[in-house]
């Protein structure tokens, strides 16, 4: 027995199980247990009960305490068991908190399931049982038969953040700001979609909605696509019915971005209703779905067109700097003019996992916790463009000081792409051409730089060419003092058994051949060993 609605992952894993499942309606209050005692008076007689009893998965509603003890005494009277899976009964955001069924269970008939992935983070995937000793004894055994074992390090590092005391304040955070997203999302929904039915939850993650009468879910799913917004329709969470129903997910979408998300559905909705009423662009945004064909089948993403991102690059020295180190005077690149689009409703992509709803795309304000160095794809380039914020290779370190008028690289080598390529590139020990584009991009964005980069190339390539020549001359060494120390082993072996003393002769092959060994894998340790930093001609700056 399930509710009506319930989790996706539960319905669809149970049926594929092969189990036959029953559902009980809910409402404002939750599972309709008089619905329940009928069906059991009528002759049903389930094994297992699942429910979700607060902030219900999909629909966001809450089972009563009277209901809870009905709940309780049904699964004594009839023998069931009942799965209590409660990961959102932290996330309260008004109300006084109900008892869980686990605390008034006196029959033993109660299995709660608890998870730290609405707490802590979604991906830790740490989870518990409470139950009957027997019972979860028996559950032990059959998911090691599994699994072997759960992720140790997922649940020390849950074990370590509880100890720490962070649990209770990852909570408060977590209720904070899902109580503004959920209010955000039902004013959005009572302003741009007035025939919509919904229940504002009192806390958990989702919200479940009742379209205007003549949408179906489905048609609206595959519009809502082009339209950038995704949710999950309801049909998901359903054995029959949920045409006209879907599930919202707050909980991955910014404050500020729930009022566009809304207005997108409404827009999807109104081209349901008269095709052809909107108009948008194919690049309205990405949506990330992660569920089966048999739920939601596969759309083609839209293809976005590529961004022309005009960047200009300088370099400013600083009057008062002395540094000995070209990498760090390259350093000093800062970006003259880096022009984007600005945000609008059609460039803004909003989706989500599973219903999450979701900005497609870096949020302004996380733009600068990129890491260093990343570089990001440029039309027309054929490769990729370094960032402007992206320091060039550390040069080569120079003695002493150098004067501020050499931080400016101007009067340098430039570089172009060779008449032959390949050859060129094979000169270098290069694997591919992008090297020079590459270099070409550099010399464009600060003039001289390229050559330098060059310089630095070959002079690292002439020192490891030296290593591997005295890395071959040493195991040369190696193998031929090896097979010297062999032959005269071997001929004192034969001396000495010539001389009647085959005793002496074994002992003196054996030492040699000890001998031979020791050297030979002492040849091979020291022609393969490096000295500390020795790999580059800037080994200090390197290490």
């Amino acid at each position: 027995m399930v509710e009506k609605p319930t989790y996706d992952r539960v319905l669809l894993r149970l049926r594929g199980l092969g189990a036959k499942v029953h559902q009980v309606t809910l409402d404002r209050d939750g599972l309709d247990v008089d619905e329940l005692r009928h069906l059991l008076d009528g002759g049903l007689r389930p094994r297992l009960a699942y429910v979700i009893p607060t902030f219900q998965n999909p629909s966001g509603m809450t089972l009563s305490e009277p209901r809870r003890a009905t709940l309780l005494e049904l699964a004594d009277e009839f023998g069931f068991t009942v799965v209590e899976d409660d990961p959102y009964a932290r996330i309260r955001f008004r109300g006084a908190p109900l008892p869980d069924l686990l605390s008034r269970d006196t029959a033993g008939v109660v299995v709660h399931v608890g998870s730290f992935t609405k707490t802590v983070c979604p991906g830790v995937r740490v989870g518990y049982l409470i139950g009957p000793e027997g019972l979860v004894e028996a559950i032990a055994r059959r998911a090691t038969n599994q699994y072997l074992s759960p992720s140790m390090v997922s649940q020390g590092i849950v074990h370590q953040f509880c100890l720490n005391g962070d649990l209770d304040r990852s909570v408060e955070v977590t209720r904070t700001a899902l109580r503004q997203r959920a209010t955000t999302l039902a004013s959005s929904l009572r302003k741009l979609i007035p025939g919509a039915r919904f229940t504002e939850p009192d806390g958990g993650y989702f919200m479940w909605v009742e379209l205007p009468d003549g949408i179906d879910a489905g048609r609206l799913w595959q519009e809502g696509q082009r339209h950038g917004v995704a949710f999950v329709r309801g049909t998901d969470f359903l054995l029959d019915g949920g045409e006209n129903a879907v599930r919202l997910a707050f909980s991955s979408i910014l404050d500020e971005d729930i009022d566009d998300a809304v207005r997108r559905l409404a827009d999807a909705i109104t081209e349901v209703r008269t095709p052809g009423a909107i108009t948008r662009t194919p690049e309205a945004g990405r949506t990330f779905q992660h569920r089966p064909a048999s739920i939601n089948p596969p759309v083609e993403p839209p293809v976005k067109p590529p961004v022309e991102l005009p960047v200009e690059l300088r370099v400013e020295p600083s009057a008062a700097d002395t540094s000995t180190d070209t990498g760090e005077a390259l350093a000093r690149v800062a970006p003259a003019r880096a022009t984007r689009p600005a945000p609008t409703a059609s460039a803004l992509g909003v989706a989500g996992v599973g219903g999450v709803l979701r900005r497609a795309g870096p949020h302004p304000a996380r733009a600068p916790h990129r890491r260093r160095g990343h570089r990001r794809r440029v039309a027309g380039t054929g490769g990729s463009a370094p960032r402007p914020d992206a320091a060039p290779p550390r040069a080569a370190r120079r003695d002493g000081p150098r004067p501020r008028e050499e931080h400016v690289v101007s009067e340098r080598r430039t570089v172009a792409r060779p008449a032959d390529p390949a050859g060129a590139a094979a000169d270098h020990g290069w694997r591919d051409l992008a090297t020079w584009d590459r270099l070409a991009e550099w010399e464009k964005a600060s003039p001289g730089t390229a050559g330098e980069l060059i310089e630095l190339l070959k002079a690292e390539r002439r020192h490891a060419h030296r290593l591997a020549w005295a890395d071959w001359a040493k195991q040369c060494a190696g193998v031929v003092l090896g097979f010297g120390c062999v032959l005269t082993m071997a001929w004192l072996a034969w001396h000495y058994a010539e001389l009647g003393s085959p005793v002496e002769g074994v002992t003196v092959m054996g030492a040699g051949t000890a001998s031979t060994v020791a050297i030979f894998v002492t040849g091979r340790y020291v022609g393969q060993r490096r000295p500390r930093g020795s790999g580059t001609p800037d080994a200090g700056a390197r290490q």
